[in-house]
């Protein structure tokens, strides 16, 4: 119990919190970021086949 209470409640626990958060930036740029990075052209390509697929 006294664990659960430093990780929720404590000054440690709630900098540790925020450590973990932002160790790498901020959240909503890292995951803008990550999002416009990926490569779609697979799953791209799956929907086209599909659709050729369906028209024939």
């Amino acid at each position: 119990m006294s664990f659960a209470w430093d990780m929720a409640m404590s000054a440690f626990g709630t900098r540790q919190t925020l450590y973990e958060r932002f160790f790498f930036g901020d959240p909503a740029r890292f995951a803008t970021t990550f999002y416009h990075r990926y490569d779609r052209e697979a799953c791209a390509q799956i929907v086209r086949q599909f659709l050729d697929s369906e028209q024939q």
